[in-house]
């Protein structure tokens, strides 16, 4: 699928800001620091030598001692521009110092541009993100999360979805923040997190954490919320769509959450993955082989019985 980006940045900037700008800027520090020691301890043996034979006659000649400490403090002060602009009889320029002091004008473009890109893509996102209402969270970024994200985009909705992901080392937050949507990282059973998701202004929340038990202390920090902020909900009820791996807790769960399918605050459905993957298979797939007459037998093989045969099986 192709990678879609967000319209605010240039496309070449965020191909170049992903895979190029720490190489350049890694790239111009070194060459920095390198042509800058190597210029400026040049510079610094040619312009004593200079002082050397320039000196008086008929004074006195001590041996003097050279402070190689020099060329360094001014290595290091190229990255704060104010050093290495000497071009005189008494600091001779070379081609090493001319190296080192575009590379270190280039690394400060660089990263000057880079902060103030970033710094205006966080302002101008700032508007729509206070203000955001009717869009759609997603709860877990794993496989269901991902996969939800991809049907999402496919229906041209990816500007609407806002991620919440409680581990920051994911592998696939910046592939989600690349198809367009907005990354939440924090944990989703806290308030926090879904203030800053706007979770409670959201048209539907799936809540697709690995694990069940997480998922259903999600459902019931949201139902808490909205009994805490009911004036702060439109009148349409928050739609949630709650996933349990296991396919019999499930099963039974699914009539109790008729309680709060009629809540006034929110509507739950509890869906399972194999199970819903399971009736798509028969009733696509295997109905049309299904008997025709009264004496004819189907024979269907399950060859393993994980949750998903468990679950055609229950079909």
């Amino acid at each position: 699928m192709p990678e879609r980006r967000r319209a605010h940045l240039t496309p070449f900037w965020r191909l170049f800001a992903r895979r190029w700008l720490a190489t350049v800027v890694s790239s111009l520090a070194i060459a920095t620091v390198v042509c800058g020691l190597g210029g400026f301890t040049w510079q610094y043996a040619a312009s004593t030598t200079l002082q050397n034979e320039t000196y008086p006659n008929d004074a006195p000649k001590q041996p003097r001692r050279r402070d190689w400490s020099i060329p360094v403090f001014k290595t290091m002060q190229l990255f704060l521009l104010n050093s290495g602009a000497e071009d005189d009889s008494g600091h001779p320029s070379n081609w090493l110092l001319i190296i080192a002091r575009l590379s270190a004008a280039a690394l400060f473009l660089v990263v000057s541009s880079a902060v103030i890109i970033r710094v205006v893509d966080e302002v101008r996102g700032l508007p729509s993100k206070l203000t955001r209402r009717e869009h759609i969270v997603i709860c877990g970024l794993g496989q269901i999360g991902l996969q939800l994200l991809e049907d999402l985009v496919g229906q041209g909705r990816e500007r609407r979805v806002i991620v919440i992901e409680n581990n920051p080392a994911n592998p696939w937050l910046e592939y989600a923040r690349g198809q367009g949507a907005t990354i939440v990282v924090g944990d989703s059973t806290k308030e926090l997190s879904h203030l800053e998701a706007r979770t409670l202004h959201a048209s539907q929340v799936f809540v697709v954490n690995g694990d069940d038990g997480v998922n259903l202390e999600v459902v019931a920090e949201l139902e808490n919320q909205l009994e805490r902020k009911e004036a702060a909900r439109s009148q349409n009820r928050l739609r949630v769509y709650v996933h349990i791996a296991d396919t019999n807790f499930a099963t039974t769960l699914r009539p109790y959450c008729k309680v709060l399918h009629d809540s006034p605050n929110m509507s739950v459905q509890v869906f399972n993955v194999p199970r819903t993957a399971a009736v798509r298979l028969v009733t696509h797939q295997l109905w049309p082989h299904a008997p025709k007459g009264e004496h004819e037998v189907a024979h269907f093989v399950i060859l393993g019985f994980g949750a998903m045969g468990q679950a055609l099986a229950a079909c």
